[in-house]
């Protein structure tokens, strides 16, 4: 099994979060700050129709999105920039979790 490091990236160059990186650390600030009171969120496709147990994404724009549990809609979301969300569903689609 291919295992994807926290630095990587599609391209394989190291992630910006891996480095420190300043601008990144501005933009994860930027996404905590937005307010997500009218946010479109969406149920995933794979999620438990009858207990409604799932997760759901928000676009938060440019990649960026933020993602919740639908069963504890009172703690606060998971907001992921659009390098951390890629770097996470490549994981998912490569079965890194599990």
């Amino acid at each position: 099994m291919h295992m994807r490091t926290i630095g990587a990236t599609l391209k394989g160059e190291v992630h910006p979060m891996a480095t420190g990186d300043p601008m990144t650390g501005a933009r994860k600030a930027e996404l905590y700050a937005m307010d997500l009171t009218d946010a479109d969120w969406v149920a995933s496709s794979h999620s438990n129709r009858w207990d409604k147990t799932c997760v759901e994404v928000a676009d938060l724009g440019g990649g960026a999105v933020a993602v919740r549990d639908s069963q504890n809609k009172e703690l606060p979301p998971l907001r992921f920039t659009a390098e951390e969300w890629t770097a996470f569903r490549l994981g998912v689609r490569d079965g890194e979790f599990g």
